[in-house]
């Protein structure tokens, strides 16, 4: 590594979030570990963004601002392109680093090998509610498998880690794999990515809660769209060879899809999907889900997600968190 270059490139993707940015700003520049470069890449925001920036003074920022909005896959990779950093850490607009993020982070990249592409961090769920936060929660998950065939085929099925839980990402690996599918435009682009990751690429858990993720009302906040439902569907068009090897996973994937495009509205995708999870193991719960829906229509979401959250042993956090069933 050259010795100009920074070990670490933060990376804050943003759009429409000129308030909470100056928060995920500051969290970064307070770190322990300060052998890094932050990026702020702006996804053409209509607001006060580039005012807000242009108001920090540090040679360590970079601010970038995409000519047309492209969506958080394209944000993200426009961000990596200019990355000079050997390591990537993605940190959301509206959420905040712990100031020893950077430096645990490092301590447990020094013994990485070079099969190692990714890591995380636990997470602490937070709700701003009237100036207040509450905690609602704080969850690391560190899940153990034989080899890289059974993680590929565990995230395919569910996982519990997104781009809000401190990941940081070998530079090299993100390029090997092809960066983010800018093609997803519905918010599943870091499933898709991370499937793709943990089939190439080895990784490491931080063991400490290092990030707070902030629940909150906003514009970018909404309910399962139809573009994520149609994610869904490219995911399952992407791993169809494996699917067809492996029913059961196969089962799982289309219960998923069928279930967002139910809450979507799409009644008649959502029914389509869960009958290709019962006709790949009859005795799927997409029974459930489908006797749900087609009785209560979209009045069945909260019976729904209650009975997901049950068998994931918590409560409900907000209609951000369950967006997707477990």
């Amino acid at each position: 590594m050259q010795a100009d270059r920074p070990f670490f490139t933060v990376l804050i993707p943003t759009y429409r979030r000129c308030d909470l940015l100056p928060r995920a700003v500051s969290s970064v520049l307070t770190q322990s570990w300060t052998n890094f470069e932050l990026v702020v890449v702006d996804d053409a925001s209509p607001d006060a963004t580039a005012e807000v920036m242009a108001r920090i003074d540090d040679p360590r920022v970079r601010y970038l601002r995409r000519a047309e909005n492209g969506g958080a896959a394209a944000t993200r990779n426009s961000g990596i392109e200019v990355a000079r950093g050997s390591w990537i850490s993605l940190l959301d607009d509206d959420d905040e680093y712990d100031p020893e993020f950077l430096a645990r982070t490092r301590e447990v990249l020094a013994g990485a090998p070079p099969t190692v592409g990714l890591t995380w961090c636990g997470i602490r769920w937070l709700r701003d509610r009237d100036g207040e936060r509450e905690v609602l929660r704080e969850e690391l998950w560190q899940p153990t498998y034989r080899d890289r065939e059974h993680a590929y085929r565990s995230f395919l099925r569910s996982r519990r880690i997104g781009t809000n839980c401190g990941i940081t990402l070998r530079r090299d690996a993100v390029a090997e794999v092809g960066g983010f599918d800018e093609t997803f435009r519905g918010g599943a682009e870091d499933t898709d990515f991370l499937i793709r990751m943990v089939r190439r690429f080895d990784f490491r858990v931080v063991p400490e809660v290092l990030v707070d993720v902030h629940l909150h009302g906003g514009p970018n906040l909404r309910g399962v769209s139809l573009e994520k439902a149609r994610d869904y569907e490219k995911i399952l068009a992407k791993h169809a060879s494996t699917l067809t090897a492996d029913r059961g996973l196969a089962a799982d994937l289309h219960y998923k899809t069928g279930w967002l495009f139910y809450q979507a509205g799409d009644r008649r995708r959502g029914r389509r999907h869960l009958l290709a999870s019962i006709r790949r193991r009859p005795f799927h719960r997409a029974w459930s889900a489908l006797l749900l829906y087609e009785i209560l229509g979209r009045r069945a979401a909260d019976a729904h997600r209650a009975m997901s959250q049950m068998r994931r042993g918590h409560a409900p956090l907000s209609d951000v968190e369950r967006s997707e069933p477990s």
